[in-house]
């Protein structure tokens, strides 16, 4: 049986990785399934020829490539998708708190308590109904999502100690009494809420720099070769002289 150079680097490959298996203390099964692997991949890339071998090459590199950018892409969108599932919680509370809205006596055209626990925060002190207004208890899971440059941000980062103070600490958001639910929801996801999180393929992929790069320099290679072993014609075979 005739062996070419491919068969003999493919058999030295099978006998290292045999010793290394035996070495590591592998098990049989385990020792055997490498030697039957490495014995098959050996007759299949020594038998092949070099030009179809060279298109495999780059096809594995192509599809290594695009495997490397889609499991970047999956992993930013999952987290992407519990952000999403994490945000539409926090709206539906709000929803909730604004539903559970209480009627207060008015207070003073733009006046305002010193912050103690539970302090006050104005939406439109100058649209207060001259009647009463409405009190909103901002809930706890939506300040995860508060803008950093509201007011309502800075005093949610400076909550009193519930331990300390042996209660839990609220906040109350003051709107007209005569303003409606949906505007006091409004309201309070464009005052003091950050943006709905948004998917961006290029920012998942710049978000993995590293693998981002190697991912598409694979994707170029492949390309690339198989472009050039197109564009390569085969030499025709030339009859042996008698």
């Amino acid at each position: 049986m005739n062996l070419n150079l491919r068969h003999k680097a493919g058999l030295f490959l099978v006998l290292v990785a045999t010793g290394l298996s035996l070495f590591l203390e592998a098990s049989a099964k385990q020792t055997a399934g490498i030697v039957l692997l490495g014995l098959a991949a050996t007759w299949l890339l020594g038998s092949l020829p070099l030009r179809l071998l060279g298109f495999l090459s780059c096809f594995l590199a192509f599809a290594a490539g695009v495997a490397v950018l889609g499991v970047c892409i999956y992993q930013v969108h999952s987290s992407y998708r519990d952000s999403v599932q994490d945000y539409d919680a926090a709206i539906a509370e709000i929803r909730q708190a604004v539903d559970k809205s209480v009627q207060i006596p008015k207070l003073p055209k733009g006046y305002e308590l010193d912050k103690p626990i539970g302090g006050w925060e104005f939406a439109h002190p100058d649209q207060m109904s001259e009647s009463s207004e409405q009190e909103v208890e901002f809930p706890e899971v939506a300040g995860l999502w508060l803008r950093p440059d509201s007011r309502l941000a800075h005093d949610w980062n400076f909550r009193p100690d519930e331990a300390r103070y042996g209660a839990a600490y609220t906040y109350g958001l003051v709107f007209p009494g005569n303003e409606s639910d949906d505007d006091m929801q409004r309201d309070i996801e464009t005052d003091f809420l950050q943006p709905r999180p948004s998917f961006s393929v290029w920012a998942a992929l710049t978000a993995h720099r590293m693998s981002f790069v190697g991912g598409a320099a694979m994707i170029v290679l492949g390309l690339l070769g198989s472009g050039l072993l197109f564009a390569r014609r085969p030499r025709p075979d030339i009859p042996a002289t008698p």
